[in-house]
């Protein structure tokens, strides 16, 4: 497992890009429930280009359900949802891009 701190950079980004085309080729798969997570995520996904002249875009997806949200996000924009939710301030999405991460075999201390 690699250790990084809590705090994005261009390095955990980085690692972020190649355990995602790694292990999930065909996207990242979540099904979320908590809908404090949910928003977390919608806000970061809404927010178009950014100051790093990057966005989350179709190739990206989610899909609402009868049990939450459905996201399947591509494995080259996956580092911009985990930078956003990890900068939002929201204990939601600050919990969710550790966990993301930890699914990734990458732990944010």
């Amino acid at each position: 497992m690699q250790t990084f701190s809590a705090y994005y950079t261009d390095k955990l980004g980085q690692a972020i890009r190649i355990q995602a085309l790694e292990q999930c080729p065909d996207g990242y798969p979540m099904t979320i429930k908590n809908q404090d997570e949910v928003d977390a995520i919608v806000a970061a996904w809404n927010q178009g280009i950014d100051s790093h002249l990057e966005a989350i875009t179709e190739r990206s997806s989610y899909n609402q359900i009868s049990r939450g949200v459905s996201f399947n996000i591509h494995p080259e924009e996956l580092h911009v949802l985990i930078r956003r939710l990890m900068d939002s301030g929201s204990e939601a999405g600050e919990s969710l891009a550790s966990a993301i991460c930890s699914t990734l075999d990458i732990e944010l201390i």
